[in-house]
């Protein structure tokens, strides 16, 4: 755990993405150059967590500027990779929520993979389904991607995908510009758990 600045400023951290620790003022986030980055508000008595990804962290300038040359996880494609897949989930943002940002704000994408998993298991599950027919007929499905977006999830093995990288792959891209460039090219890198650790 990291600490950075004293008094109501302070902030600690453990999840770093960078060596730069953030700087407060008034009790606001001022940057993140962290992923994740929790602050102890002295008046309430307890921590706040504050996360900043996707089109969130490229829309706030210190957190812009702290991120520059930063490599992060991705989850799912990039959109900045411009396949039918990403097009599909912008297009799709742009017409039902009028998005019309390069990226998806924090949350966004999570909203559409729940949305997309309940879409899925409702096709399987048939007609007039039930919550043990729709459960069962999902844990069938062994090679479900959200239309391109993930690495294959297979629903058939409980607990063998990480929740932030479905298919237990992720693609790396480095914060450049105003944009996240994919570092791994079209193809994502497999995410393992180490032995004799949990996922």
């Amino acid at each position: 755990m990291l600490r950075s600045g004293s008094g109501d400023d302070s902030f600690w951290t453990d999840d770093i993405t960078s060596e730069r620790i953030l700087d407060a003022s008034n009790d606001e986030i001022d940057a993140t150059a962290v992923h994740r980055v929790a602050s102890f508000e002295p008046e309430f008595g307890y921590s706040v967590s504050k996360e900043l990804n996707g089109q969130d962290l490229l829309d706030q300038p210190s957190s812009l500027a702290a991120a520059q040359g930063v490599d992060m996880a991705a989850g799912y494609e990039p959109s900045s990779l411009n396949t039918p897949a990403t097009k599909k989930l912008m297009d799709a943002l742009k017409t039902y929520a009028g998005w019309t940002k390069p990226y998806p704000a924090a949350g966004m994408e999570w909203g559409w993979f729940t949305a997309d998993t309940a879409i899925e298991g409702l096709k399987v599950a048939g007609a007039n389904p039930t919550q043990a027919g729709f459960i069962s007929k999902l844990r069938k499905v062994t090679n479900f991607d959200h239309g391109g977006l993930t690495c294959p999830v297979n629903f058939a093995v409980f607990g063998d995908t990480n929740q932030q990288f479905p298919g237990n792959c992720t693609w790396m891209v480095k914060v450049k510009g105003q944009q996240f460039e994919s570092l791994t090219g079209t193809a994502p890198i497999k995410v393992v758990t180490i032995p004799g650790t949990s996922n």
